[in-house]
């Protein structure tokens, strides 16, 4: 197994129900309000909620999720012909039931003016209710330049240990493992859908360092002993990295030592930091060159 202290997933994988509604329920900048429900035979609503009611071009994706007093199938549909993309990030009978929806902003540039975007989920028993989200020409600069994750691995070469050159993703997307010894460096760029939800989710744990600096620091689980690893968030503008995870070999001196992996959440962003974390570990799964 490359990396023994931590699950190969794939991105989105981890959008599960709690996630979404921590997401929607307690990201900062408020959630846009149901509008306009219409119930249906037996007088149900449709409950609209999203994690913010503004993005921008280029900006942070808007997690929206729908319930309602019965259980019900959802179907979602952005207002024709304005911008942005709907990408179904749940899993399971959750992504089955079309309980939730990730709105993608479209690419930064190709907006003249703010306007508004209209999203309207509908429960297969014929209730409906909508969502509006301002939409600004120019988003609001990310509160975070770049994330970088490194690993360790019990007895494994570092060519065959998935993360052991390091991994960092910037805030606009591009994204780097290595150099390994000889210099070797491997790049890319995320898609819309994957950079959207990282940066949602980042931009909250960025916030939340804003408002508490020191955060506090919880043992996740044990960890392989030989085996590390280090993830670290680098705010905008400077500033000392914030770990938000810290394990074995790789421990950062700041946080608990021993083989236990350590999570770290800032202005009690915890669920934020959860999914952050599962961001960042099926990006380097799907990215880093295994063995490099």
């Amino acid at each position: 197994m490359p990396n023994q202290s931590r699950r190969t997933v794939s991105f989105f994988a981890h959008r599960t129900l709690g996630a979404v509604l921590a997401a929607a329920l307690g990201a900062c900048g408020g959630g846009s309000s149901t509008e306009n429900p219409i119930p249906d035979f037996y007088g149900q609503i449709v409950h609209v909620r999203a994690s913010n009611g503004e993005t921008g071009a280029g900006g942070d994706g808007v997690m929206l999720f729908a319930l309602s007093g019965l259980p019900a199938h959802y179907t979602w549909q952005l207002a024709p012909g304005q911008p942005g993309a709907l990408v179904n990030t749940a899993t399971g009978p959750d992504f089955d039931s079309g309980i939730s929806r990730l709105y993608v902003p479209p690419p930064a540039g190709t907006l003249s003016a703010d306007t508004t975007v209209t999203i309207t989920a509908s429960a297969s028993g014929g209730a409906s209710s909508s969502a509006t989200i301002l939409l600004h020409a120019v988003a609001v600069a990310p509160a975070w330049s770049k994330l970088s994750t490194r690993s360790a691995c019990e007895a494994l070469v570092a060519r065959a240990c998935r993360g052991a050159y390091g991994f960092t993703v910037q805030a606009q997307g591009g994204y780097s493992a290595g150099p390994d010894p000889s210099g070797k460096t491997v790049t890319g760029q995320l898609t819309a859908a994957e950079l959207a939800q990282l940066r949602m989710d980042a931009s909250t744990v960025a916030r939340g360092a804003a408002a508490d600096a020191k955060g506090q620091c919880e043992r996740e689980s044990d960890t392989v002993p030989g085996s590390g690893s280090l993830a670290t968030l680098t705010p905008a503008g400077g500033g000392a990295d914030l770990v938000v995870r810290s394990a074995g070999l790789l421990a950062a001196s700041t946080v608990f030592d021993g083989p236990t992996i350590n999570r770290c959440y800032f202005g009690g962003q915890r669920e934020a930091t959860i999914s952050l974390l599962a961001d960042l570990d099926a990006l380097e799964a799907k990215y880093y060159p295994q063995p490099f």
